[in-house]
């Protein structure tokens, strides 16, 4: 019994770390067309920016990668700025590999919202109750 209240609370716990990644992806995105808007001079484009990639579902894989590329690149500048070769490696690939956990964790949230939303709008159809 006891295991089975552990697993429980591991997989809340989990449940809570992924969807505060989301919250940084959602973030990222934020800023990225703020810049983009800012950068181009028109704020049209940069609420266009981020309407286009919270309708770009579909490539939250490819969105995920470019966001952890431009950390690596964050953490190359910090390590840069340091003034030596060597740290902007290792800075480069530590933001790298952090972003990774944080997109990684933030997709399975996703995925696991997903197929929440599926069984609640099946279960709302009346349609297979049973797989609830």
């Amino acid at each position: 019994m006891d295991d089975s209240v552990a697993e429980f609370h591991k997989k809340v716990e989990q449940a809570r770390f992924q969807e505060s990644s989301s919250g940084m992806v959602f973030f990222e995105t934020f800023i990225f067309a703020v810049v983009v808007g800012v950068w181009l001079h028109s704020w049209a484009v940069g609420v266009g920016v981020l309407v286009a990639f919270v309708l770009m579902q579909g490539f939250a894989i490819v969105l995920s990668t470019l966001f952890c590329l431009g950390w690596g690149v964050v953490g190359w500048w910090l390590g840069d700025l340091l003034g030596s070769w060597t740290t902007s490696i290792v800075g480069s690939a530590i933001f790298f590999l952090f972003a990774f956990g944080v997109h990684q964790s933030a997709l399975a949230w996703s995925k696991d919202y997903e197929t929440k939303s599926k069984l609640a709008g099946l279960k709302m159809d009346g349609d297979r109750e049973d797989l609830i």
